[in-house]
């Protein structure tokens, strides 16, 4: 019986750390996916809509939010756009041991580049228009184990991927 339990415990303190990192990198994997089907429903709304739309990230709570944004409202009550109250057409969180690490924002109305360690909701949002273009970005996430995964949105195409293992080390 004595032998059973040594052997028992023994396979807990081997297994237990696994486990717990294996825990940390799915929630990672969940993570980094679910902002790449966030940035694809970005920008599909754009598209459908016909209307511009950001995707913002709040470093300090994890939301993930997708506005819509209707200049016409801006200009005609004299607010810019940051200040025109919208509904979410998305909002999402992003679990509590998953942090933005890299966010780099290309916006392409200016041409001029953005680079912001931590959140949309500091600073540059990540814009979607409805010609099927977008601002370039990069997007790092990191677990608490130190693992990242990153997405890149090509504000061209609007294409989003996934970056290489090489290309995050660059980052």
């Amino acid at each position: 019986m004595f032998l059973v339990l040594t052997i028992l415990a023994l396979f807990a303190v081997i297994v237990t750390p696994r486990l717990a990192s294996g825990l940390l990198r799915n929630k990672l994997d969940a993570a980094a996916d679910a902002l790449h089907a966030d940035l694809t429903f970005a920008h599909a709304r754009a598209i459908s809509t016909g209307l511009r739309h950001q995707l913002l990230v709040d470093s300090s709570t994890g939301d993930v939010l997708v506005l819509p944004v209707h200049p016409e409202e801006a200009a005609a009550t004299g607010a810019s756009t940051a200040q025109t109250t919208v509904l979410p057409a998305l909002q999402d969180r992003i679990p509590d041991d998953v942090k933005v690490t890299g966010w780099n924002v290309y916006p392409l109305a200016t041409g001029a580049q953005t680079n912001q360690a931590t959140s949309a909701a500091d600073g540059s949002p990540l814009v979607f228009y409805p010609e099927g273009t977008s601002d370039s970005a990069q997007i790092v996430l990191e677990d608490g184990a130190g693992n990242r995964r990153g997405v890149e949105v090509d504000g061209y195409t609007g294409d989003i991927r996934e970056l290489s293992a090489e290309e995050l080390a660059q980052r």
